[in-house]
């Protein structure tokens, strides 16, 4: 049984050799202390960094991981509105949250879509983590391919994006997918920089010491990361 403090996440542990460590007995993973989470999906929240304190949207937020990694990274001070449709999987961010003993989770079963930016309760959001429906293409031996499903699934990633971008005091958006097509990656961004809500809004560099970049598709486009399998 192997551990050791990951390079580029500094609250991250990495068990070694991957898939074979003995973790059933660790004491930390039962109280919910520590959990399990593959180092790209804790990318997203660290590209947001919301400050302790802030108010702050997860708009796709079930089962949790990254739910729980921002209510860290805010020292559970603030407000993180997390929705989900799905009542089962939100069940699930719930007891998460319950077993971390963390105060500052509001769950919603909600779509965020049809949550209205004009809500007096969501004046303040100021970070917005959207990680929407993708083709899950860098997860699977058998994603979603046909050309006309990815094609709605970024139109719904886009819709996420523009909607997000309404909220009125919203300052930081991260956006993520774990699809490996550009369909749903730079040229969703892209799609959104020529919107009529993206001309207010710039492309962060996102995680600077992080070597991939995004795919050069557009000017600017290595501003975003991109992981590798090997990266997990």
């Amino acid at each position: 049984k192997v551990y050791f403090r990951d390079v580029h996440v500094e609250d991250m542990l990495v068990f070694c050799p991957m898939g074979e460590s003995q973790t059933s007995d660790v004491e930390m993973f039962a109280s919910g202390t520590l959990i399990f989470q593959q180092k790209a999906s804790a990318f997203p929240a660290l590209a947001l960094a919301p400050p302790p304190g802030a108010v702050v949207i997860d708009a796709c937020a079930a089962p949790g991981s990254k739910t729980a990694q921002l209510a860290t990274i805010m020292h559970d001070e603030g407000t993180i509105f997390a929705f989900d449709r799905d009542k089962r999987r939100l069940a699930t961010l719930a007891d998460l949250m319950g077993q971390r003993n963390v105060t500052c989770v509001q769950p919603k079963n909600e779509d965020f879509l049809k949550v209205s930016p004009k809500e007096a309760r969501y004046a303040d959001v100021t970070h917005i983590l959207l990680d929407p429906s993708c083709s899950s293409s860098g997860m699977t031996t058998q994603p979603l391919s046909e050309e006309s499903t990815v094609e709605a699934l970024a139109a719904n990633q886009r819709a996420c994006i523009r909607h997000a971008m309404r909220f009125p005091a919203v300052q930081k958006i991260a956006y993520s997918t774990c699809s490996v097509y550009e369909e749903e990656n730079e040229g969703v961004v892209e799609s959104i920089l020529k919107s009529r809500e993206g001309e207010e809004f710039e492309l962060a560099n996102a995680l600077p010491w992080w070597p991939r970049r995004g795919h050069p598709v557009f000017p600017g486009a290595e501003r975003c990361v991109r992981t590798e399998l090997e990266d997990r």
